[in-house]
């Protein structure tokens, strides 16, 4: 901080902080009766709490970290969608094989679990090439985001595991069509 006389200032403004005890806005007319008591010429003219101050001066970092958050959002909810068309698309692929299973008498729980098995296991891989990517670009991320980790260890668990139950249950609901389905069926519609 750097105390400088207002003659030597260029600009007719001056600043008054004021530290109170209480309220800032109930001391607000004391302080002005002060003023007008030191300079009847001065002039008080914008009163602001010191939060007001830094909400205003965060302005522009609030706002770009809450489109981030929104566009995080959303490429969440588009991982969850494409995850879901993908892997139910992947098992509805696998109805036949599913129906020759059962037909030979195979238990429905079974299937289920190898479907949910080969499911996670595309998709371990994705999360495993996703965490990798955000440590990789730990530097990058860290410019955009003030006092966060971005290898937040509750965010990346997070994110995976939203992603990760979001796949299960694209596994899980079409291996349970197929299971109930009628192997006879299955077969006869190839």
């Amino acid at each position: 901080m750097v105390y400088v006389p207002q003659s030597q200032q260029t600009s007719s403004t001056m600043s008054l902080v004021a530290r109170t005890g209480g309220a800032p806005w109930t001391l607000l007319p004391l302080v002005r009766r002060a003023v007008e008591g030191l300079d009847s010429g001065l002039l008080l003219t914008e009163a602001r709490t010191l939060e007001g101050v830094m909400a205003e001066s965060m302005a522009g970092a609030r706002y770009r970290m809450s489109i981030l958050g929104a566009f995080a959002a959303v490429a969440l909810a588009l991982a969850a969608v494409g995850i879901y068309g993908v892997l139910s698309y992947s098992v509805s692929q696998s109805r036949r094989d599913i129906g020759i299973r059962m037909a030979l008498g195979a238990e429905a729980a079974r299937v289920r679990r190898h479907v949910l098995a080969e499911g996670l296991a595309h998709v371990g891989w994705g999360v495993a090439a996703g965490v990798a990517a955000t440590v990789a670009l730990t530097r990058y991320l860290a410019s955009l985001v003030y006092g966060v980790s971005v290898t937040e260890p509750a965010t990346v668990a997070g994110v995976t595991a939203v992603l990760v139950s979001v796949a299960f249950t694209a596994c899980f609901l079409p291996a349970h069509r197929a299971t109930r389905i009628d192997p006879i069926r299955v077969l006869r519609e190839e």
